[in-house]
Formats: C-alpha cells, sequence, structure tokens
C-alpha cells in the first residue's frame, strides 16, 4: 500500500492483519479511510474496526512518534502520511520495531487495539521502508489485471479430504466436477497486441508480462524483443493441491513458453540489490562484502586449510583504484622478488571462459612491460570486471591464469598447472564469470529483477497456502544443468578451480551467487543456507575427511562425481584432458593416500574399471594424449560409475584385475605402463541397436557361445565410442550374483590381433532377469582366460 505526499523514490510495503486474519485490499482501505490518515483527524479520534469488528471493539490510532525510537522513517511518516496531532501514548496499543536511526531499511509495526496479550481483536499493519531500486514487484498492467481477475486457475483454492486427497474449488464459484480448466486471453483493441508490446509493458515495470517475456532456456529458439508476431496466452488449471496449474504463451510461430503456478510460499524476494537491473551496484558489492565477512568469521571449514597454509603464487596482479572504484592501473608482481610484502598475502583469483577470441596474454616478450604497467584498454572485459571487483571488495592483489603463467613457455607451463590447488585453495575468493562465453563477456550483466523471482497473483494467508504465485524457475545459477547450464560451466578447465575454491562469488547472465563449503545464497534469498551437502566443494571436502581405511566406497563415491562433472565439460584442446584435472587429483591422492594408475585408483582397480559413458563419445588420440583404452580418461564423453556392490550378500567376484608388477607411477599421477591383466570369462558375442523410450541408441547383445538365457532376459552394453559393423565383440564377465546368476556386469572387449593376448576395452555391459528364471542361467566359470589391456 502506498500513501499519498511521501517524496519520490521513498517505496512502501505494507501488510494487514486484523484479528490473526489477512485483511484485503479493500478492508484496509477502509480501515485508514476510516482512521483518516493522510488528513489530520481530530484529537483521540475513534474508529470501528473494519467488517470482522466485535461490538463493543474500538480501534484507537497511533503514529511512529509513539515509537522508542526516532529514526529518519518516522519523520517521513509523521510529515507525509500522518496528521500533526496524535493521542497519547499508549504501550498495550502500539508496537514499533526499527533498527534505530541507522537503520536504512527500517520495519514499522503499529498495532491497534487494547489486546496487551496481542492475540485477538486487534489489527496490525507492518510497512518496510526500501531502496526503490529500478523496478517493484508484484505491480501489473491493465491487461494482466483482466487475466488476474478472471482466470479461474488463480482464484482456485485446495481443499483437503476429497477424492484423490484434495479438490479445487473456485473463489466466488460452485465447486467444479472437472479436473482441468482452461482460460484463453488473446490480446486486442490494439493494445499489447504483439510480442513486442508484451516485452515494452515488461521493461516498464509489469511483473507478470516479465515473466511471460523472459526468453525460456529450453527452447530452441525464443523470439526476439522487437518480435512483431502475435501472441495468446492460456491459464490452465489442474487437480493438485501442490498447484493451481500453469500459464502458456503461445507466439505464433515459436514454441510455447510456460510460466507455473504454485501455492507455497516462495523463498526467492525481490530485495536489496535485485531491485536494480544491473549487477555492479554499489548494493552487490556491500551484500558481496557481507557473504565474505560472514564465511571469514564463522565458517571455521572455509578458512582453516592447512595443505595450502603457506603457498604463494608465482605471480599476482596488483590492482590500484580510485576511492569510487575506477582502476588506475594493474601491473604483474613476482612474489620471490619480496618475500616479506607476500607472505601473508591476501588475493582474489579468477575463474573465466577463454572462448575462441583473442584475449590478453603474459608472453615471454611482455614479461618486462607487465611488470611496469598492462594496458587497461588492452585488457578484456573479464579482466578490467575482475579488477574492480577485486577494488570493491577492499583487495589489492588478484590472480588471472592468463596473465600469470607465461603462455608460450612450456617450461612455466609445466611448473604452474601442478599449482593451481594452491592458487585457488588459498585465494581468500574466487571471482566466476559464470554467464561469460568468452573473455570478452564480462563479469556485469543487464537484467530484468522483476522475471527472476516469483509474482503474487492473489494474495491471502500463507499458512493456508491460500496465494498464488507466478515463477520461471530457470535461472542458470551454478548449479544449474542440462540447457541451463552456465556457460562457464561447461569448460572442463573450471571443474578444479570449483572444486578446489573454498568461496566462490559468481556473476551469472540473471544474478550474484554464493558458495562456499558451509553454504550458498544468492541475491533473491541472500542468507546463506548453512546446510550444503552437495556440489563440487562439499565432495572434494569430503573425498578428504572420509577415513579411506574404513573402505573406498565413501571417499570414491565423491570423487566419481568430481569425475561425472568433469567429463560432462568440454576442452579446447584433449592434450589438457590430465592437466585440467591434476592438481584436484593429486590433492585427493595427498589426502586419501591413494594412488591413481591412469585416472583410476590402485587400491580398488577392479571396480573403477567397470565405468560406464552414458553415451558413445570420440576417442582421443593418442598423439594427444597416450593414455590405455581402459581410462576414462582417453574418452570424450560424459562417464560414471555407479557400480556398488555387496559382497557379503549379494555378488561374487568372477574375475582378477591387476597392473603389470613392473608398473611405476610418474611424478604427474599417470602410470608408465598401460597394461590391465585382467582373468575371467571371455564370451562372444553379437550386438544390435534400437531405440528407447527418448529416441536416442540402445545398444543390445547376444551370448553366441556363452550360458543358455531366459527368455525375460535383458542384456545391454554401453560403448565407450560409437562401435563399427565389422567389430568382433566379447564380453568378459567380472561380478555376478552369488545365487542363480540373475544380474552379471563385466566389460565389452575387442582384440588388437588375431593372437588374442592384446585387447581393447569398448565398453561396460550389464545382464538382467528375473530371480525365478535366472536360476537356470549357466554361467561356464572353469572357462577362464587372461587378456590384457592397452
Amino acid at each position: 500500500m502506498s500513501f499519498h505526499g511521501l517524496p519520490k523514490g521513498m517505496v512502501w510495503q505494507a501488510s494487514a492483519r486484523y484479528n490473526n486474519k489477512v485483511m484485503t485490499e479493500e478492508e484496509v482501505d477502509d480501515f485508514f479511510a476510516r482512521a483518516a490518515l493522510g488528513g489530520p483527524p481530530p484529537r483521540e479520534e475513534r474508529v470501528q474496526a473494519p467488517k470482522r469488528r466485535r461490538k463493543g471493539m474500538d480501534i484507537k490510532v497511533h503514529g511512529p512518534e509513539d515509537s522508542p525510537h526516532n529514526s529518519p522513517t518516522d519523520q517521513l511518516l509523521r510529515e507525509a502520511a500522518l496528521a500533526e496531532d496524535r493521542a497519547e501514548s499508549s504501550s498495550e496499543g502500539v508496537a514499533a520495531a526499527c533498527a534505530g536511526s541507522k537503520c536504512k531499511a527500517p520495519v514499522q509495526q503499529f498495532v491497534f487495539g487494547s489486546d496487551p496479550a496481542g492475540q485477538h481483536e486487534r489489527s496490525v499493519f507492518s510497512f518496510r521502508a526500501r531502496n526503490p531500486g529500478d523496478v517493484e514487484e508484484n505491480t501489473f498492467c491493465k491487461q494482466c489485471q483482466t487475466l488476474i481477475k478472471k482466470a479461474r486457475a488463480i482464484k482456485s483454492k485446495p481443499s483437503e479430504g476429497a477424492r484423490g486427497g484434495f479438490s479445487l474449488y473456485i473463489e466466488g464459484e460452485n465447486e467444479g466436477d472437472d479436473d482441468r480448466f482452461a482460460d484463453v486471453f488473446s490480446p486486442g483493441h490494439g493494445r499489447y497486441a504483439t510480442f513486442a508490446d508484451l516485452c515494452k509493458s515488461a521493461e516498464t515495470g509489469c511483473h507478470l508480462c516479465s515473466l511471460l517475456a523472459a526468453p525460456d532456456p529450453h527452447a530452441n529458439s525464443n523470439p526476439p524483443s522487437d518480435c512483431k508476431n502475435s501472441y495468446m496466452v492460456g491459464v490452465y488449471g489442474e487437480q493438485s493441491y501442490d498447484s493451481p496449474g500453469r500459464i502458456e504463451m503461445q507466439v505464433m510461430q515459436y514454441e510455447r513458453k510456460v510460466v507455473n503456478l504454485a501455492y507455497d510460499y516462495p523463498t526467492a524476494k525481490l530485495q536489496g540489490s535485485l531491485t536494480y537491473r544491473r549487477t555492479d551496484t554499489d548494493q552487490v558489492f556491500a551484500l558481496a562484502r557481507d557473504w565474505l565477512r560472514h564465511c571469514r568469521t564463522g565458517h571455521d571449514e572455509c578458512r582453516n586449510r592447512p595443505e595450502v597454509e603457506d603457498f604463494v603464487p608465482t605471480r599476482l596482479l596488483e590492482v590500484s583504484a580510485e576511492p569510487n572504484g575506477t582502476l588506475t592501473s594493474i601491473k604483474l608482481r613476482v612474489t620471490s622478488t619480496n618475500p616479506d610484502e607476500f607472505s601473508n598475502v591476501e588475493y582474489l583469483a579468477l575463474s573465466h571462459c577463454w572462448g575462441t577470441v583473442e584475449t590478453t596474454k603474459l608472453k615471454t616478450s611482455t614479461f618486462a612491460s607487465f611488470e611496469t604497467s598492462i594496458p587497461l584498454p588492452s585488457l578484456p572485459r573479464n579482466f578490467v570486471d575482475a579488477a574492480i571487483i577485486t577494488a570493491k571488495l577492499g583487495f589489492k592483489y588478484l590472480w588471472i591464469d592468463s596473465l600469470c603463467i607465461i603462455q608460450d613457455s612450456d617450461l612455466d607451463t609445466t611448473r604452474e598447472i601442478p599449482t593451481m590447488g594452491g592458487v585457488y585453495g588459498r585465494a581468500v575468493l574466487t571471482i566466476a564469470a559464470i554467464g561469460a562465453e568468452n573473455s570478452h563477456g564480462g563479469c556485469f550483466t543487464t537484467r530484468n529483477p522483476l522475471s527472476l523471482v516469483p509474482a503474487l497473483l492473489r494474495d491471502g494467508d500463507s499458512s493456508t497456502r491460500d496465494q498464488v504465485w507466478a515463477w520461471n524457475q530457470q535461472l542458470q545459477g551454478p548449479s544449474a544443468e542440462g540447457k541451463l547450464r552456465p556457460p562457464l560451466h561447461k569448460r572442463g578447465w573450471v571443474v578444479q578451480e570449483r572444486a578446489l575454491a573454498p568461496r566462490t562469488l559468481s556473476f551469472g547472465k540473471d544474478m550474484v551467487y554464493w558458495e562456499c563449503l558451509r553454504g550458498a545464497a544468492s541475491e533473491a534469498s541472500p542468507k546463506i543456507r548453512e546446510d550444503n551437502e552437495s556440489g563440487l566443494k562439499i565432495a572434494l571436502a569430503q573425498c578428504s575427511a572420509v577415513d579411506h581405511r574404513e573402505g573406498w566406497e565413501l571417499w570414491e563415491t565423491f570423487w566419481w562425481e568430481i569425475v561425472h562433472e568433469y567429463t560432462a565439460s568440454k576442452l579446447t584442446h584433449y592434450k589438457d584432458r590430465w592437466n585440467a584435472i591434476s592438481a584436484l587429483a593429486m590433492q585427493v591422492e595427498d589426502n586419501t593416500g591413494q594412488q591413481l594408475y591412469h585416472g583410476l585408483w590402485e587400491c580398488n582397480l577392479f571396480e573403477e574399471v567397470l565405468w560406464k559413458c552414458f553415451h558413445p563419445g570420440q576417442r582421443i588420440d593418442p598423439a594427444d594424449l597416450d593414455i590405455p583404452s581402459w581410462s576414462w580418461l582417453c574418452v570424450n564423453a560424459p562417464v560414471h560409475n555407479q557400480q556398488r556392490f555387496n559382497y557379503n550378500k549379494d555378488f561374487k567376484k568372477v574375475a582378477t584385475v591387476t597392473k603389470p608388477p613392473s608398473a611405476r607411477y610418474a611424478a604427474d599421477g599417470l602410470g608408465r605402463s598401460k597394461s590391465l591383466i585382467i582373468q575371467g570369462q571371455l564370451l562372444k558375442i553379437s550386438w544390435s541397436t534400437s531405440r528407447n523410450e527418448t529416441g536416442k541408441p540402445a545398444y543390445v547383445f547376444r551370448f553366441t557361445d556363452g550360458p543358455l538365457l531366459p527368455r525375460r532376459s535383458k542384456c545391454d552394453w554401453y560403448p565407450d565410442v560409437v562401435p563399427e559393423a565389422d567389430w568382433d565383440l566379447s564380453v568378459i564377465t567380472m561380478v555376478l550374483t552369488k545365487s542363480g546368476g540373475y544380474e552379471a556386469y563385466g566389460l565389452v572387449v575387442r582384440p588388437n590381433d588375431v593372437s588374442g593376448i592384446s585387447w581393447t576395452r569398448v565398453g561396460m555391459w550389464h545382464m538382467f532377469c528375473y530371480r525365478d528364471e535366472g536360476k537356470d542361467v549357466l554361467w561356464h566359470l572353469e572357462r577362464k582366460e587372461t587378456i590384457t589391456l592397452v
């Protein structure tokens, strides 16, 4: 609710209750009209309670001068909205909550009534003053007001105890018999007739238009903001206790856009820095400083990193800026030249996507000049923005890979890449430009905040699920997957940067996000949720914290989460397949006391070799990386190892896996020998392809000289690369159920020559049949052969 006469730029939000029930807008208007707020009422004026009034109850109006605080907000209300003359203070009738005169966004709560217990027959109004920003939530154009008023789905409410556990009834109408209903709205009379009109309405502040006009990241194509095509909006109701339905917008010649409806009160809100259209405002930097301060003072696990405590990067960038944040210079500093200055240095690090465009790099020829000064106009936007963030957060030093590692020196690259664990682990904060597709994309962005938070379409008591909210729920945040995955997180090098950094401040296309080992936050939910149980940081921490002596399953499960995330990302140069994860891998080696053998853990090669590809990939050219076929490092495809077998109860090993006795470990964590010796049952197969329910290829096989399988059995295999029709394939059985052999796992292999000694891994297989039929499966376990995988 707004009051006439308030200074421009000051926005007031109001909520009201009477007798512990939410007051409607009409009741609030009626109350303030009776109270004559906005005009000087007679002294000690008494007004009747609105509508729900009990006989004999009256209300005394008190202003903020009754508050024990005297803040600027009190003065504003006193001058702009309340009468000059007010009744004397009454401790039982007034309650005021304010942080004091220095509070930038105080809350004023006024209680009207005579019940000191505060439970019955009273009205409570809460007003919050906030910085206006650029937008205001829950404001709708006339077209959307009509839609909200008429759409039956928005008027529907859940009712427990009916058919299916709930039913829907329409406010002001009879209970409907249909489970589904729809209302379609077609813009007319020349108003908002095209999608371009809708976008203009969004830009001028309509909350629902902002949600509808926002691009759908799942769509193959979205209409441009100047699209002149017509559109229609449908509101569809369905029987559900969680949601009244959905809103769909159809722009001619484009895919439908869906906005979800929900009864539940959302956690994301339009508040603080999110009320601004830019992510480089003072409010954003103030929020980032608060996150960092809270983490550094309250999160022991985020600051106690003994493995990197004494680490200092070889080189750092010194950032100089004016008090307002304007950059004046950036220059390269070699830390070894002044050990005392850099012994306890605090610095930030940048995680960014290089892309295919040319960027400024440190080279042998530019080293001397960079020590004097790096020309600011020559720097790409990512670097400039990172330097601004560094200065705004109160720091002096910054680490950027392309400016702190000599890019045309193999010797320097070989020395610096293994130190990535120290660089990101020791940094006070890592700045992640997750929304930029290349180094020129920049950290900061312009957004429409209204498209990022829910719109309240029907107000009411949230405790009784009487509200209806509309929300896109499609943000390109740090944890988003699929098409929502931000550009930076599609890059393989970034996986170890995300995992190794104890704190990350991510600048996305929609908003700014915080992640640390303890929790996560965003502009929409600025309070750090200190219950973080997922993500790369937690996975790496668990790899280090779990006692590996209790068994490999616990910590290795987290390791394979990291591997899956890494293999689902892309690398520009496949020769970096090991380099881009080596620092992270070596940290896990140090913390667990275990060793890797071409990316597999030596302590359990048997299960490790049973990794599988989610879809066939591309074999990396040995000229780029000399890795054996049994290592996941040799395939460009997302991989995982989800196999966990209970050998004490259900499964048994029917093969052995060993590395050559002469194998030695190289200093970089890769084994010198590429051989793996497997002894087990080797059976020939024939295979074919089909299509699964999603239309993707599915690969099946049958034994040509193996066990007798029951009719209802299923034999699948998961190729590492797309198989060729003339391949002569066999399978080697490795794991089998103890009773009946109704489930089995193993590797798909092909011979490298006619000798049958040297083999190549081409996939992983799984067989399953129903338990009652599996008792007839015959496994000729005496037919064991020894093969060498290379």
